[in-house]
This record gives C-alpha cells, sequence and structure tokens, in this order.
C-alpha cells in the first residue's frame, strides 16, 4: 500500500509493471512440416490471453500482468488463482494481493488462506486449494522458506522518512512559511 501512496516509488514501480505489462503474449504453434513457429490467433490459448480476468471487471493481460509485476516489486510475491473448467484446464485467472495472503500452503495443509476485506472492515476468511494457486515470489536471502521480498521493502524507513518531510514541508508553507514561535535572546 506503500508504493499506492508514495509518487516517488509509484512513479518507479508502475513504470517497470508498465513496461513488462506491455509486451503482448501470443499463442504459438509449431508447423510439423515446416518446424518454425507461426502464430494460432484461433486456439484456446490465444482466447485465454485476450481475457484471462474476466470476473469483477479485470479482463486484459496488461491488467493482469501489470498487478503481478507491482506486486513483485512492491511485496516480493505475486498470488494467482487458476479456475479450471471440467478437464481442469484453465479457463481464468484471478490475481490475489499478496497482503490478503495470511497462510501459505504447506505439507501439514494443502490450502491457501487468504481474508479478503469487505466493505465495513470487516474480513472473509478463505482457503484456496494449492493445486489451482500459483505463487511467485522473489526469496529471501536469509530464508527462501517463507513469503517474499519485495524491492520496495528495502527502502521503505526511506520512502517513510521522505513522505512525512514532503508533508512537514508542505504544511509549513501552507501556514505561510512563518514559524510557530519566535525565540529571542536578552
Amino acid at each position: 500500500r506503500e508504493g499506492e501512496r508514495s509518487a516517488r516509488l509509484h512513479a518507479v514501480w508502475s513504470r517497470i509493471a508498465e513496461d513488462v505489462a506491455a509486451n503482448p503474449a501470443k499463442a504459438m504453434r509449431l508447423d510439423p512440416k515446416t518446424g518454425k513457429k507461426k502464430a494460432a490467433p484461433e486456439s484456446r490459448l490465444a482466447k485465454f490471453l485476450k481475457a484471462p480476468w474476466k470476473t469483477m471487471g479485470g479482463g486484459t493481460w496488461f491488467n493482469l500482468i501489470y498487478l503481478t509485476q507491482g506486486w513483485l516489486e512492491l511485496a516480493g510475491e505475486a498470488i494467482w488463482l487458476i479456475r479450471t473448467d471440467a478437464q481442469g484446464l484453465p479457463t481464468e485467472v484471478w490475481p490475489i494481493p499478496p497482503h490478503w495472503l495470511t497462510t501459505p500452503a504447506s505439507s501439514a495443509d494443502p490450502f491457501f488462506w487468504i481474508e479478503i476485506p469487505g466493505p465495513h472492515g470487516n474480513v472473509t476468511p478463505v482457503k484456496l486449494p494449492a493445486g489451482n494457486v500459483l505463487w511467485l515470489k522473489r526469496p529471501s536471502l536469509s530464508d527462501p522458506y517463507r513469503r517474499g521480498v519485495g524491492r520496495a521493502q528495502a527502502v521503505d524507513d526511506e520512502v517513510t522518512q521522505d513522505e512525512l518531510a514532503s508533508k512537514w514541508e508542505s504544511s509549513f508553507f501552507r501556514n505561510g512559511a512563518k514559524p510557530d514561535m519566535v525565540v529571542f535572546a536578552a
């Protein structure tokens, strides 16, 4: 959430996410006669890539990748819930904000547990089967088995200090750039 409040941080991560998301995904087939790749615009994969996130107005490949890359930059992890049809083929991807994840799947509990925030501060706990979740993360050097580590976490204190200093300066100038008090030495 820090990445949305800090203008400087937002400018950096959103530019990276836009650049990554701007690369179009293409469905290709290998031509058995020539051995060359050729576009497969009518394939099931091509149709999926046009609108991988249909529910809740998500829609495009760009939106899905933009969010995913942004979360990787900021939090060091991104989570996709992959919805499948009766044959087990992917039909839709739902991006899950990393701060919703409360407990990753483990050998003791094969579910990812998330908490979806409600409109009045309430949360709804939901369990997601590990087989339907793609958990992308930048592993921690000190403990690669725990949650991901984002680039923004490394500069969190600096970003917070910069924001507080900017607010103080803004307040100072809004108050006419006059000090609250003056001390005279006699």
